[in-house]
């Protein structure tokens, strides 16, 4: 555990989303990254929704490869947007571990969503 004189000492990191640097008030932080969230999980929600309108359409596994997809493509949109300066936190194992959790949580929702009727 760090205390908070420790913690006072530490290098802050400046918080930059789309190459804009957030003020460092931890709760307009907080308000942005929550207000942020939300509208991306609204957003792409209303998407898959409106996928399931297309006569004939159903999920399959290319719906999640092309999600998984999307995310790299913001990824490195992310890259460009901060000149490259993103740093690596955790390991190559931590990040594979993540990326094929998250494909496999997303391919069993996408499978899933086969049984139901709305």
């Amino acid at each position: 555990a760090v205390s908070a004189e420790e913690e006072d000492n530490m290098p802050k990191e400046k918080l930059v989303l789309f190459g804009i640097t957030c003020p460092d008030n931890r709760a307009a932080q907080f308000a942005i990254l929550t207000v942020g969230s939300l509208v991306c999980s609204i957003g792409f929600s209303a998407l898959q929704e409106g996928v399931t309108r297309v006569p004939g359409f159903k999920f399959s596994g290319w719906m999640t490869l092309i999600t998984t997809l999307s995310y790299a493509v913001c990824a490195l949109i992310e890259m460009v947007a901060t000149k490259g300066k993103l740093e690596k936190k955790g390991s190559w194992g931590n990040y594979v571990l993540l990326s094929t959790l998250t494909f496999g949580g997303m391919y069993a929702t996408n499978y899933a969503l086969k049984f139901l009727n709305y």
